[in-house]
C-alpha cells in the first residue's frame, strides 16, 4: 500500500511538472492579468505604442474583451479562433507577433492564456 501511495504521489508530482502547474481553471486576476503587465502591458495601455497602432488596451479585461480598433482578440471559449493567442504563437505576420520586438512568452504563460480564454476568458 505505502508503495502505490509513493507510485501515485510521484506521479502526480511528474505530471505536474510537465504541465508547468497551469491551473485547470486560470483565473483572470490572479493567473492572467500579471503575465499581461509583466509582458505586454507597457505597451497595451494609454499612450503605449501598441495602443497608439491598434487601439488595443490591456489596462483591464472590459478593454481586453473589447479589443482592437479592428474588433475583438478573444473569442471567449475558443483559443484556436483568439486572434491574441495567434499573435502571442508566432503564427501570424512577424510584424503583429506578441510580444513585439523582444522574446516570446513562455509556453507556460502561453497555455494558461490558451486555457483561460478556452474556459470562456471570464473576468475572475
Amino acid at each position: 500500500m505505502r508503495f502505490i501511495l509513493s507510485a501515485a504521489a510521484a506521479l502526480t508530482f511528474a505530471t505536474s511538472a510537465i504541465a508547468g502547474n497551469i491551473p485547470t481553471h486560470p483565473s483572470f486576476s490572479k493567473d492572467v492579468m500579471p503575465i499581461l503587465e509583466k509582458n505586454c502591458k507597457k505597451c497595451h495601455m494609454a499612450g503605449g505604442e501598441g495602443f497608439v497602432a491598434s487601439g488595443f488596451s490591456m489596462e483591464s479585461h472590459e478593454a481586453i474583451m473589447k479589443g482592437t480598433k479592428h474588433g475583438p482578440v478573444i473569442v471567449p471559449g475558443d483559443a484556436s479562433l483568439s486572434n491574441l493567442v495567434r499573435m502571442i504563437e508566432g503564427e501570424t505576420d512577424l510584424a503583429l507577433k506578441m510580444p513585439h520586438n523582444t522574446r516570446r512568452l513562455e509556453k507556460s504563460d502561453r497555455n494558461i492564456i490558451r486555457r483561460w480564454i478556452n474556459d470562456g476568458a471570464k473576468k475572475n
